[in-house]
């Protein structure tokens, strides 16, 4: 009777830890999940690379040797983007630090924070109504 009562509590104790196995395992699958959403729908998803937002911005005559020189590429641009959307406080010293070592001046410095604090909005439906 003792070994049977063994074997059943060993069994359960088995089971008990596969389900708390298959439960972290759901948990961090589902904050993958909320991670992966928020970036695709904050700033991080809507900046696609250092060329396609100075292209967006029509700046890229202007300041894309800069930011290279300066060392953005787009993963340091990715960075400060997943900042943004971490921390908004932190990620906007990231992006004023960025446009600094950029050498980002005027309205180029302003089209770039605003671009980046205030990422197009996605959606479908398309534009306005005409009449």
């Amino acid at each position: 009777a003792r070994a049977r009562a063994a074997a059943a509590a060993e069994a359960a104790r088995v089971e008990a830890e596969a389900l708390k196995q298959i439960t972290r395992a759901r948990a961090a699958a589902a904050e993958a999940a909320e991670a992966s959403e928020r970036r695709q729908s904050g700033v991080a998803g809507s900046v696609h690379g250092v060329a396609k937002l100075l292209a967006e911005l029509e700046l890229a005559d202007k300041y894309t040797a800069a930011f290279a020189a300066a060392g953005y590429d787009d993963a340091a641009l990715a960075e400060v983007a997943e900042a943004l959307d971490d921390d908004r406080e932190a990620g906007t010293a990231a992006l004023d630090e960025m446009i600094e070592a950029v050498g980002l001046r005027g309205g180029s410095a302003v089209k770039v924070r605003k671009r980046m604090l205030e990422p197009p909005k996605r959606g479908g439906g398309g534009g306005g109504g005409g009449k």
